[in-house]
């Protein structure tokens, strides 16, 4: 049935390079970018195709870890926590790569072009709500349990904490994309300054996936074994599919829409 749990398909270097160019074009079109001015910009992009294959090899072993250990019986949270925070620093690390790239690009663009961005940039996002297709998500997971009236309820009181808490990381988040995007606007942007807010960045991923850990062990603790197969068959979703592509080829980072 298509409602059966599949692992998470990853995406080969050409075509997270080809999603990434096409995103900047997006960005480019609404600056009336110039030829010249985008072929520049994609050749920034193509160069960091190496740094985010070597961020692949670091993370999609241990996203694949993460995984085998929410599925035993009794997960080894301070491995959980370390699996997860060598993961996020990782993905730090190409993000500061990512930003010297962006202070390259910042020669190509004119003042009127990157306060352009910079206004773009700062606009709030929409107010995380969570999600209709998430909603039915979780009640075909409730039904497919059997769930009882004390597990639906902390399931709710679950989802209802998840949006608080995702609507103070939202708002925190967009004042640090909007922190970095009026600084990267200026003439002389200051690099250290942008690094500084990437890290703060950082951080608030930390607290999200940690969060996001913790409810899954609490609702994991009150299922009987029954249902805990149940749930560790949809932790499939978050899992990388093994491919018969090449390793260099794949990759599962998700870059960021914004900026």
């Amino acid at each position: 049935m298509g409602c059966e749990p599949k692992c998470r398909e990853v995406e080969t270097l050409d075509e997270i390079e080809a999603r990434t160019i096409e995103r900047f074009d997006e960005r480019l079109d609404s600056i009336d970018a110039t030829d010249d001015q985008r072929s520049k910009i994609h050749a920034l992009i193509r160069g960091t195709m190496p740094s985010i294959a070597e961020l692949r090899k670091q993370t999609l072993p241990r996203q694949r870890e993460i995984m085998a250990e929410l599925k035993r019986p009794q997960p080894d949270r301070d491995k959980l926590s370390d699996l997860i925070g060598k993961n996020i620093d990782a993905g730090n690390a190409y993000m500061h790569e990512l930003i010297d790239v962006m202070m390259k690009g910042h020669a190509v663009l004119t003042r009127e072009q990157r306060e352009q961005l910079a206004r773009e940039a700062s606009e709030p996002s929409e107010q995380f709500e969570g999600s209709w297709l998430l909603d039915r998500a979780v009640d075909l997971f409730l039904s497919r349990i059997d769930a009882n009236p004390e597990q639906r309820k902390l399931v709710d009181k679950m989802k209802a904490d998840l949006i608080t808490r995702g609507r103070g990381l939202q708002k925190k988040a967009d004042a640090l994309r909007r922190e970095a995007a009026q600084e990267f606007a200026k003439d002389k942007p200051d690099a250290k300054k942008i690094h500084a807010t990437l890290d703060r960045g950082r951080d608030l991923t930390r607290t999200a996936l940690y969060d996001l850990a913790g409810y899954y062990l609490l609702l994991a603790s009150k299922l009987d074994p029954r249902q805990r197969q149940v749930l560790n068959a949809e932790l499939v979703r978050f899992e990388p599919c093994p491919s018969k592509r090449p390793a260099s080829t794949q990759t599962a980072l998700s870059l960021p829409p914004r900026f």
